[in-house]
Protein backbone atom coordinates (compact mmCIF):
# COMPACT_ATOMS: atom_id res chain seq x y z
CA UNK A 1 0.00 0.00 0.00
CA UNK A 2 1.39 3.58 -1.19
CA UNK A 3 1.36 6.13 1.14
CA UNK A 4 -1.72 8.53 0.20
CA UNK A 5 -3.33 4.91 0.98
CA UNK A 6 -2.11 4.45 4.72
CA UNK A 7 -3.07 8.05 5.74
CA UNK A 8 -6.51 7.23 4.23
CA UNK A 9 -6.80 4.05 6.17
CA UNK A 10 -5.28 5.58 9.46
CA UNK A 11 -7.49 8.72 9.79
CA UNK A 12 -11.08 6.55 8.10
CA UNK A 13 -10.96 3.69 10.37
CA UNK A 14 -9.67 6.09 13.24
CA UNK A 15 -7.68 4.71 16.43
CA UNK A 16 -7.91 0.97 14.80
CA UNK A 17 -6.79 2.34 11.27
CA UNK A 18 -3.79 4.02 12.89
CA UNK A 19 -2.44 0.70 14.73
CA UNK A 20 -3.22 -1.42 11.67
CA UNK A 21 -0.85 1.24 9.49
CA UNK A 22 1.54 1.80 12.32
CA UNK A 23 2.23 -1.62 13.20
CA UNK A 24 1.20 -3.94 10.48
CA UNK A 25 3.15 -2.27 7.52
CA UNK A 26 7.17 -2.41 8.08
CA UNK A 27 8.11 0.10 5.39
CA UNK A 28 6.87 3.19 6.64
CA UNK A 29 8.46 6.26 6.89
CA UNK A 30 8.02 9.05 9.97
CA UNK A 31 5.62 10.59 7.92
CA UNK A 32 3.33 7.68 7.47
CA UNK A 33 3.96 6.80 10.76
CA UNK A 34 3.25 10.35 12.06
CA UNK A 35 -0.21 10.40 10.60
CA UNK A 36 -1.23 6.93 11.88
CA UNK A 37 -0.33 8.29 15.34
CA UNK A 38 -2.27 11.68 14.96
CA UNK A 39 -5.55 9.31 13.94
CA UNK A 40 -4.77 7.46 16.90
CA UNK A 41 -4.77 10.54 19.24
CA UNK A 42 -7.94 12.19 17.45
CA UNK A 43 -10.15 9.03 18.14
CA UNK A 44 -9.02 8.13 21.22
CA UNK A 45 -9.34 11.57 23.22
CA UNK A 46 -13.06 11.45 21.08
CA UNK A 47 -13.59 8.36 22.70
CA UNK A 48 -12.66 9.95 26.27
CA UNK A 49 -14.56 13.32 25.54
CA UNK A 50 -17.55 11.82 24.61
CA UNK A 51 -17.49 9.81 28.27
CA UNK A 52 -16.50 12.74 30.62
CA UNK A 53 -19.17 14.75 29.11
CA UNK A 54 -21.78 11.71 29.35
CA UNK A 55 -21.52 11.48 32.69
CA UNK A 56 -20.81 15.19 33.54
CA UNK A 57 -23.56 15.96 31.48
CA UNK A 58 -25.69 13.66 33.11
CA UNK A 59 -24.85 14.72 37.20
CA UNK A 60 -25.40 18.20 35.84
CA UNK A 61 -28.85 17.90 34.44
CA UNK A 62 -29.67 15.94 37.50
CA UNK A 63 -28.03 18.57 40.23
CA UNK A 64 -28.52 21.54 38.74
CA UNK A 65 -31.05 20.98 35.43
CA UNK A 66 -28.93 22.12 32.79
CA UNK A 67 -27.53 19.39 30.57
CA UNK A 68 -23.94 19.88 29.11
CA UNK A 69 -23.70 16.74 26.69
CA UNK A 70 -24.44 18.84 23.67
CA UNK A 71 -20.86 20.10 24.67
CA UNK A 72 -19.45 15.77 23.44
CA UNK A 73 -21.23 16.17 19.89
CA UNK A 74 -19.38 19.98 18.91
CA UNK A 75 -16.14 18.12 20.18
CA UNK A 76 -17.01 14.90 17.83
CA UNK A 77 -17.58 17.66 15.38
CA UNK A 78 -14.24 19.25 15.52
CA UNK A 79 -12.51 15.42 15.55
CA UNK A 80 -14.17 15.08 12.47
CA UNK A 81 -13.24 18.03 10.65
CA UNK A 82 -9.59 17.12 12.06
CA UNK A 83 -9.66 13.62 10.44
CA UNK A 84 -10.92 15.23 7.17
CA UNK A 85 -8.16 17.66 6.97
CA UNK A 86 -5.27 14.64 7.95
CA UNK A 87 -6.90 12.58 5.39
CA UNK A 88 -6.15 15.74 2.51
CA UNK A 89 -3.02 16.43 3.94
CA UNK A 90 -2.25 12.48 3.60
CA UNK A 91 -3.40 13.12 -0.35
CA UNK A 92 -1.96 15.95 -1.27
CA UNK A 93 1.50 14.61 0.47
CA UNK A 94 2.20 17.46 1.84
CA UNK A 95 5.82 17.88 3.64
CA UNK A 96 4.43 18.48 7.23
CA UNK A 97 1.80 16.07 8.23
CA UNK A 98 1.12 17.92 11.60
CA UNK A 99 -2.14 19.30 12.15
CA UNK A 100 -3.35 22.31 14.58
CA UNK A 101 -2.72 21.64 18.10
CA UNK A 102 -3.23 17.79 17.60
CA UNK A 103 0.36 17.08 15.82
CA UNK A 104 2.04 18.88 19.06
CA UNK A 105 0.38 17.06 21.33
CA UNK A 106 1.29 13.62 18.97
CA UNK A 107 4.95 14.37 19.11
CA UNK A 108 5.18 14.46 22.91
CA UNK A 109 2.95 11.41 23.13
CA UNK A 110 4.73 9.26 19.98
CA UNK A 111 8.30 10.96 20.44
CA UNK A 112 9.74 7.68 21.31
CA UNK A 113 7.50 5.31 18.45
CA UNK A 114 8.32 8.03 15.86
CA UNK A 115 12.06 8.07 15.96
CA UNK A 116 12.27 4.13 15.18
CA UNK A 117 10.72 5.49 11.73
CA UNK A 118 13.24 6.79 8.97
CA UNK A 119 12.83 10.07 7.46
CA UNK A 120 11.48 9.32 4.05
CA UNK A 121 11.60 5.67 2.39
CA UNK A 122 13.44 5.66 -1.01
CA UNK A 123 12.15 2.63 -3.22
CA UNK A 124 14.61 0.85 -4.57
CA UNK A 125 14.80 0.88 -8.54
CA UNK A 126 16.72 0.12 -11.49
CA UNK A 127 19.63 2.85 -12.45
CA UNK A 128 20.21 3.54 -15.84
CA UNK A 129 22.89 5.96 -17.52
CA UNK A 130 21.07 8.03 -19.15
CA UNK A 131 23.38 8.66 -22.02
CA UNK A 132 23.43 4.86 -22.71
CA UNK A 133 20.27 3.55 -21.41
CA UNK A 134 22.64 0.90 -19.89
CA UNK A 135 22.47 -0.43 -16.27
CA UNK A 136 24.76 1.82 -14.14
CA UNK A 137 25.47 -1.58 -11.88
CA UNK A 138 24.42 -4.61 -13.60
CA UNK A 139 25.07 -7.89 -12.18
CA UNK A 140 28.44 -9.68 -13.38
CA UNK A 141 28.20 -11.66 -16.82
CA UNK A 142 30.59 -14.22 -17.93
CA UNK A 143 33.66 -12.41 -20.03
CA UNK A 144 34.71 -13.79 -22.72
CA UNK A 145 38.24 -13.39 -24.83
CA UNK A 146 37.16 -11.71 -28.27
CA UNK A 147 39.53 -13.62 -30.46
CA UNK A 148 39.40 -17.17 -29.03
CA UNK A 149 35.68 -17.12 -27.94
CA UNK A 150 36.51 -18.83 -24.72
CA UNK A 151 35.73 -17.79 -21.20
CA UNK A 152 38.49 -15.54 -19.37
CA UNK A 153 37.70 -17.20 -16.07
CA UNK A 154 35.94 -20.30 -16.49
CA UNK A 155 35.50 -22.93 -13.92
CA UNK A 156 37.91 -25.49 -13.63
CA UNK A 157 36.94 -28.59 -15.43
CA UNK A 158 37.33 -32.06 -14.48
CA UNK A 159 39.99 -33.72 -15.94
CA UNK A 160 39.77 -37.84 -16.70
CA UNK A 161 42.21 -40.54 -17.48
CA UNK A 162 41.13 -41.01 -21.10
CA UNK A 163 42.30 -45.33 -20.56
CA UNK A 164 40.75 -45.57 -17.57
CA UNK A 165 38.04 -43.02 -16.94
CA UNK A 166 38.20 -41.98 -13.51
CA UNK A 167 38.96 -38.63 -12.56
CA UNK A 168 42.59 -37.52 -12.23
CA UNK A 169 43.35 -36.32 -8.90
CA UNK A 170 46.85 -35.55 -9.44
CA UNK A 171 48.52 -34.71 -12.26
CA UNK A 172 50.25 -38.09 -14.21
CA UNK A 173 53.68 -37.25 -14.22
CA UNK A 174 55.11 -36.42 -18.01
CA UNK A 175 56.56 -39.23 -20.17
CA UNK A 176 59.96 -38.18 -20.83
CA UNK A 177 60.74 -37.17 -24.83
CA UNK A 178 63.18 -39.03 -26.79
CA UNK A 179 65.18 -36.53 -28.76
CA UNK A 180 63.62 -35.53 -31.88
CA UNK A 181 66.91 -36.56 -34.52
CA UNK A 182 65.68 -37.42 -37.60
CA UNK A 183 67.33 -40.46 -39.61
CA UNK A 184 68.85 -39.34 -42.19
CA UNK A 185 66.78 -40.41 -45.81
CA UNK A 186 68.82 -42.32 -48.62
CA UNK A 187 69.15 -41.14 -52.19
CA UNK A 188 68.23 -43.28 -54.45
CA UNK A 189 70.94 -43.43 -56.72
CA UNK A 190 70.86 -44.00 -59.94
CA UNK A 191 74.03 -45.62 -61.58
CA UNK A 192 72.30 -46.21 -64.84
CA UNK A 193 73.35 -45.25 -68.11
CA UNK A 194 70.92 -44.92 -71.37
Amino acid sequence: MDYKGKGFVSYFFGWIGGLIVLFAFKDNDRKTAFHACQSIVISVSQVAVNIVFGILGGIMYATVGFDISFLSSIYSILCFVLMILGIVKAMKNEADPKLPVVGDITEKLFEKKLSEFPATVTPVSAKFDPTTGQPINPQPTPKFDSATGQPINPQPEAKFDPNTGMPITQPAPAAPEAPATAAPVEQPTDNTTI
